[in-house]
């Protein structure tokens, strides 16, 4: 193993109980996300009347990547490679609590949260407009259905921002989940240490999450 990475795999320097707390702590709330974002989904898809609503389409689209998000980052810690993410790599498996994953998972965690993670406020945007347009403009529902594939397309943005990520290798162990990150984590920031994966970190945040969240807000 590389002695200069090895150094810098546990860059958070966390004891033990805050590895644990971080990786069990986040499991609640995203648990009870997941169940009022289900509620909201079965309400629509239960009533035929909602259904026709473009409102209740939006709040359907945003609850099931709501519900998606919730569940990729309810796995916390357990994608994570237990060993190294690439060959000649750290071990990271002390690096991190009940991490039992591979590169794969890991790559499908990271994929999972910057496609629904983001998506969640494109679609609260989206709302937003949808109200704008109804109540200040006074947009009528037939008006409403010529811009509303627009609406939802938005929402495809990250999926397709997490296809270009996917194959450059971005999604790595990052605090306490697989996101955009370098492996070894904190290569970016590291003088003299080289990023082994995701090399363009920074670049692909801005670009994967804050330039839609700005837009969005």
């Amino acid at each position: 193993m590389n002695e200069e990475h090895s150094a810098y795999q546990c860059i958070l320097d966390w004891t033990q109980t805050e590895l644990k707390i971080t990786a069990i702590a986040p499991k609640i709330p995203c648990l009870l996300s997941m169940l009022g974002s289900g509620y909201i989904i079965f309400s629509v898809l239960a009533h035929e009347q909602k259904l026709g609503s473009i409102y209740h389409r939006l709040m359907l689209g945003m609850s099931v990547c709501d519900l998606l998000a919730s569940f990729v980052l309810f796995l916390g810690t357990w994608p994570i490679p237990s060993g190294t993410s690439t060959q000649g790599g750290p071990d990271q498996s002390h690096c991190y609590f009940a991490n039992v994953g591979n590169v794969a998972t890991c790559s499908a965690q990271g994929f999972g949260v910057q496609t629904f993670t983001v998506a969640v406020p494109i679609y609260n945007a989206m709302l937003c407009l949808y109200f704008l347009l109804f109540i200040r403009y006074n947009w009528n529902e037939e008006r409403l259905r010529k811009v509303e594939p627009l609406m939802h397309g938005m929402a495809l943005y990250p999926l397709a921002f997490a296809i270009a990520c996917l194959q450059k290798e971005m999604f790595n162990p990052a605090a306490s989940f697989c996101w955009i990150s370098g492996y070894p984590l904190g290569c970016v920031e590291s003088i003299g240490v080289d990023c082994l994966r995701g090399k363009e970190t920074k670049m692909f945040r801005i670009l994967g999450s804050g330039v839609p969240l700005v837009i969005s807000f």
